[in-house]
């Protein structure tokens, strides 16, 4: 297990022959906030930088604050709610459109670190999914596929291409392939686990049907980043809420601290998919079928179509 000087010391070492272009979506708050800054900092602000999300204003403030190694490197906010899968293909259109003015024809680093977690039952988006599923699992997809071209470019150029996302790697719940969307039998543990679990196994079909690029899949830890007041707010929550101070004092940590980690795992991955713990380790394979792989890809690809 690296230490945190070990990984901020090889974060700091990053220097490519090439200015990098990455893309945070969800880059406004917590441990994605966190690795932006990460990133500008062990870089020298030598860096293109856009962000993805709902929240231009938390987005400007961050871009303007970064580090900038020159004038022409780009800082850009892109809007989207990414509830809404055709939000996602708007968003990534523009976010193109952006790319293409600044001469960029490449993404060498995609981070996705969007979302939330919930206590509630289920409440369904435009496009009929759950919205923690959504948020979670299938605007992570449609992203990919989105901008799986630019990743392409990076590495036909000789150069890092590579996405992390920032999620629950170490989830392998039970699947149940009749009910992948959670219908039947919903509860907001199990979507969360789910969207875990559905991820790496995503991850890992791109990964076989795109070499040369990395997906890795990275569990952040208890990060104290304020996210659990929103998780508790649901009543039935509340009796847990001092067990819930006390593990944030006690167990969690900075999204400094985290970040180092992540940015790690991103800067350091290798070609193909991975998925490691909040200190940066492979924590191993996924134990599902090709049977259940299948069928959760096919299911994702048509969702996100």
């Amino acid at each position: 297990m690296p230490t945190l000087a070990t990984v901020s010391a090889s974060n700091a070492a990053y220097n490519p022959p090439y200015t990098a272009v990455a893309v945070f979506v969800g880059g406004t708050h917590g441990v994605g906030e966190a690795t932006v800054k990460a990133l500008a900092s062990h870089t020298g602000g030598n860096v293109h930088i856009y962000i993805v999300g709902r929240n231009k204003a938390a987005a400007e403030k961050i871009l303007t604050t970064l580090p900038r190694g020159s004038p022409e490197l780009q800082r850009e906010f892109v809007f989207c709610d990414a509830l809404v899968m055709a939000n996602i293909a708007s968003s990534c259109a523009v976010l193109s459109e952006k790319l293409s003015s600044a001469g960029l024809d490449r993404i060498n680093h995609l981070v996705l670190s969007h979302g939330w977690i919930k206590l509630s039952g289920r409440k369904e988006t435009v496009d009929g999914l759950d919205d923690m599923l959504a948020i979670r699992f299938y605007s992570r997809v449609k992203f990919i596929r989105e901008l799986l071209h630019f990743l392409e470019r990076a590495k036909a150029a000789g150069q890092q291409a590579a996405m992390l996302s920032i999620l629950g790697s170490k989830s392998s719940p039970p699947l149940a392939l009749d009910d992948l969307e959670l219908k039947k039998a919903y509860g907001a543990l199990k979507a969360a686990g789910a969207s875990g679990a559905y991820s790496d196994i995503l991850f890992d079909g791109f990964a076989k049907r795109h070499p040369g690029i990395a997906f890795t899949h990275i569990f952040p830890g208890f990060v104290d980043t304020g996210a659990t007041n929103a998780v508790f707010s649901y009543w039935p929550a509340y009796a847990l809420w001092p067990l819930i101070k006390l593990a944030t004092f006690f167990l969690s940590i900075t999204p400094e601290e985290a970040s180092e980690y992540m940015l790690y795992a991103l800067l350091q991955s290798q070609n193909g998919w991975v998925r490691m713990d909040n200190k940066a380790e492979n924590v191993g394979p996924i134990p599902y079928t090709t049977e259940e792989k299948e069928a959760v890809w096919e299911h994702a690809m048509k969702v996100t179509n």
